[in-house]
């Protein structure tokens, strides 16, 4: 079983601190949601059909041709490699990202594809028949950003030989300087998903995007079945994906806030942090110290796998200083909790 952020009430039974107590640092869900609108009494009692103008606002909102709403871009995920082992499309290695969402090894190993890591891009030359490539783009936790060329020419090879790009752009909507590989998926060897939730603040709605050609997409939808995202999923992020006003204002708050926790994390940790709008990781030789004492003073942070360094999701002007000052104590008393 993987270890996912969010899991507030298993650690606040572990350091016996109630729950309502914690600040939850622990994902990289925007602090501020996009407000919730009144629902129409009729969302409630229809079947949740995914209607054109949801499809038209996505369209506009992703500059896609084609796309599709999932349950989260979880969802997309784990249909992926049922989609293509379907195919008959199996005898290629799935590489993915040495350091990322773990959840993509888990369900391509889980269909029963051979998985290969790397910690740079795999070398087109290297690239064999029916091969598939998993890029995190920003990564998660690093924040790193592949460039749009690197996987266009990715992208060309993978085509060549009859495999596939998967590109997770989940923190896509919160990265400086990032370039969407959206215009590949129109080519027919490229899926992109895109996460709803972390950027409109809004994860417990479960829904995300698919964005690939056509073909492809309603393959998918006839595996996923009928009524995967609920009725107020589909009318609330119809609203926030037009509501173009606030999507502006939240990201010049987002960037403010990430701004002013690297700020934090520099001057009381002593080390650059890297990352996007949503989360900063900062990578510490005494990264589960550090962890555990911040855990003592009832902070949830998200220890990366390797447990090589800490994802701290983007905090709310109001919950820094809190964060502010538990650092500065350890800082002052060498980690002594």
């Amino acid at each position: 079983m993987l270890h996912h952020g969010g899991n507030v009430a298993e650690v606040a039974k572990k350091y016996s601190i109630p729950v309502g107590l914690w600040l939850d640092l622990s994902t990289g869900i925007a602090p501020v949601g996009y407000s919730v609108p009144v629902l129409p009494a009729e969302v409630w009692r229809k079947l949740p059909l995914c209607s054109a103008s949801l499809i038209e606002a996505a369209r506009a909102y992703y500059q896609a041709t084609d796309v599709y709403p999932v349950s989260g871009s979880q969802q997309g995920i784990q249909a992926l490699p049922l989609y293509r082992r379907n195919l008959g499309k199996n005898n290629g290695t799935v590489w993915v990202p040495f350091q990322g969402y773990k959840e993509h090894e888990k369900a391509w190993r889980s269909a029963g594809f051979p998985v290969r890591h790397y910690t740079t891009l795999p070398d087109v030359e290297a690239l064999s028949h029916q091969d598939v490539v998993i890029v995190i783009n920003p990564n998660n936790p690093s924040g790193q950003v592949q460039p749009f060329g690197k996987l266009e020419a990715l992208h060309q090879r993978l085509a060549e030989r009859d495999g596939w790009l998967v590109v997770d752009e989940a923190f896509g909507d919160a990265a400086a300087s990032f370039t969407s590989a959206i215009p590949l998926a129109r080519e027919g060897h490229c899926f992109v998903l895109r996460s709803a939730g972390k950027f409109f603040g809004l994860a417990g709605l479960r829904i995300g995007f698919v964005i690939a050609q056509q073909r492809h997409l309603q393959a998918l939808i006839l595996a996923i079945g009928p009524w995967s995202v609920n009725g107020p999923a589909l009318f609330i992020m119809e609203e926030a994906l037009n509501d173009t006003r606030w999507q502006q204002t939240q990201r010049r708050m987002l960037e403010q806030c990430s701004t002013s926790l690297h700020q934090v994390l520099k001057t009381f940790l002593g080390a650059d942090s890297t990352g996007t709008y949503l989360f900063r990781t900062t990578y510490l030789n005494n990264a589960e110290a550090i962890h555990r004492y911040l855990c003592l003073h009832g902070i949830y942070t998200r220890l990366t796998d390797e447990k090589d360094a800490i994802r701290f999701g983007v905090p709310g002007n109001s919950d820094l200083p809190r964060l502010k000052a538990v650092l500065e104590a350890y800082s002052n008393t060498d980690g002594v909790s």
